[in-house]
């Protein structure tokens, strides 16, 4: 045998060997992750999306593309993580849910929101949920309830001093917000052009310079029903009213008068008559809400403790 006519044999032979591996690298999917020794693929992420309303979102190039796809694969894989050892606890601690309960609350949350059947499934469509992966979903909330109330809710008391220091870390949350009564002059933008609204305007602060009070002027000149009252339209607060116009007009003393102030309905020019300025409210007048946040708060935290001791339990591993 000459030695060309070897080499080619040698060549078929690597060939064969190495080409059913080549073929098999082709069709093996990348491992996300494993809990125990079930594994993970990105098929299997892919797959069971739709169980949790996500979709993955595209991005405006490769790279971007590609940072969305990482980020849509580690936030799938930490609520399958999540599910299945909440599954895994419920059926062993006998919490698990029936699957009468998943149908009645699914029932429930469908009769609250009024939605026949049909406009339920369209409506979990829109938000990238199958009917069957809802119902998975509501299961698994089932049992972290459930989880929660018997291993955790019942060990967390908070002392009055721990509320009260909850409650000192966070004031913002627990303000009477500022408050302004408010009489307006509005002038519409319909039947009328540019130079005519102008003109308006300028007679209306002309008056309010030679000292006419501003809720004469309002019942003369303004187009809104409140013009009856002088203008007032009562107490507002920044959540009451267009951001743009709150941010206007929040800063007026009383008795102060706005510059003239755009809306897609016309103009509007304001009065301050009154105000009362943001406050903390006392810690016995809110100490219920003090406690409900507390403990949603400190119970977060222990579940998320929780989790993290479940996922050493069950031997989860993160390949991402």
């Amino acid at each position: 045998m000459n030695f060309s006519k070897m080499t080619k044999i040698i060549v078929c032979l690597v060939i064969l060997i190495f080409n059913p591996i080549i073929l098999k690298a082709e069709i093996v999917e990348k491992i996300i992750g494993a809990i125990g020794e079930k594994v993970y693929t990105v098929r299997d992420i892919d797959t069971l999306a739709s169980d949790f309303g996500l979709k993955l979102e595209k991005g405006s190039n490769p790279f971007e593309d590609e940072l969305k796809r990482e980020t849509f694969l580690k936030e799938i894989w930490s609520k399958i993580v999540e599910r299945e050892i909440l599954e895994k606890e419920a059926q062993r601690l006998g919490l698990g849910p029936k699957n009468e309960e998943v149908q009645k609350l699914y029932e429930d949350i469908r009769r609250r929101y009024g939605l026949s059947n049909e406009e339920m499934e369209n409506e979990l469509k829109k938000q990238n949920f199958t009917l069957e992966g809802y119902k998975r979903y509501l299961r698994a909330q089932l049992q972290k309830a459930r989880i929660i109330e018997v291993f955790l809710s019942s060990r967390i008391k908070p002392s009055d001093s721990e509320l009260m220091a909850f409650y000192e870390a966070h004031r913002d949350r627990y303000k009477n917000p500022l408050r302004m009564r408010v009489s307006q002059i509005f002038i519409s933008f319909s039947e009328r052009n540019e130079e005519e609204i102008l003109k308006l305007i300028e007679r209306v602060f002309y008056e309010l310079k030679e000292g006419k009070p501003f809720e004469e002027v309002a019942k003369q000149y303004s187009e809104d029903p409140s013009a009856r009252f002088g203008g007032d339209i009562g107490y507002i607060t920044s959540e009451e009213v267009d951001p743009f116009i709150w941010e206007e007009i929040k800063d007026l003393r009383i008795g102060e008068i706005s510059l003239p102030v755009r809306s897609k309905q016309g103009v509007h020019i304001f009065q301050v008559t009154d105000r009362e300025e943001e406050e903390v409210i006392p810690f016995n007048e809110v100490r219920s809400r003090v406690l409900e946040d507390w403990w949603r708060e400190t119970i977060e935290q222990e579940y998320a403790k929780w989790l993290e001791e479940m996922k050493r339990k069950y031997k989860v591993r993160n390949f991402l």
